[in-house]
């Protein structure tokens, strides 16, 4: 264990306490990591000290690691996603964008309202890291399915199937938004796109 001690003394302590002293103390062993904060009380010439823990007992880890998707893999994806809406005839607008929301690449239709509503289930995904179908469902009631949420609906997001995040090992890394076709053909040129993103792993 390590200790790194400091004393206070001043005026304004009560005329029975002569001084303050923090101690922080660094205990290790084979399961975890403490830090504690040791204070002693010298009151009238007698110590009296209290310990407390600054620390949980499970240490979590300070960092994780993440994958970021570059344009290489935006091309990667986007050609997937692109190659399935040709193959049903769909004219989609499709955004590919990073973990904060941010677009990498869009490749729209003539819809120009398509465009703003790609680009929003892309940034919603991301940022939920859920499916925006999954969104959707929580704010409607469909043959007693859903919360009814409705209070989601001023949140400033898009909730419509569309949108598919990009997660690996639990770290969201990315998300597609499709705009064009009906709900569920929306969903699926996302996920096309995903599945091309995951193949290269």
């Amino acid at each position: 264990a390590s200790t790194k001690t400091s004393r206070v003394c001043h005026q304004a302590l009560p005329e029975r306490v002569s001084s303050i002293e923090l101690r922080q103390v660094n205990k290790s062993d084979s399961n975890r990591k403490t830090s504690c904060l040791r204070s002693s009380l010298i009151i009238q010439g007698e110590e009296y000290e209290e310990e407390s823990s600054m620390s949980n007992k499970n240490t979590m880890p300070a960092f994780k690691s993440s994958i970021i998707l570059t344009a290489a893999a935006s091309e990667i994806a986007m050609a997937a996603a692109d190659a399935e809406a040709m193959k049903h005839g769909w004219e989609v607008t499709i955004c590919i964008c990073d973990a904060g929301g941010v677009p990498i690449q869009v490749k729209r239709n003539s819809f120009p309202a398509s465009y703003s509503i790609a680009v929003e289930k892309a940034k919603t995904a991301a940022l939920f890291g859920k499916e925006t179908g999954v969104l959707e469902d929580a704010v409607n009631i469909v043959e007693g399915r859903g919360s009814s949420r409705s209070s989601l609906l001023s949140a400033p997001y898009v909730l419509m199937r569309g949108g598919v995040p990009f997660i690996v090992d639990g770290v969201i890394c990315g998300a597609i938004g499709v705009s064009g076709v009906k709900p569920d053909q929306d969903e699926q040129v996302a996920k096309t796109g995903i599945a091309a993103l995951i193949d290269l792993f």
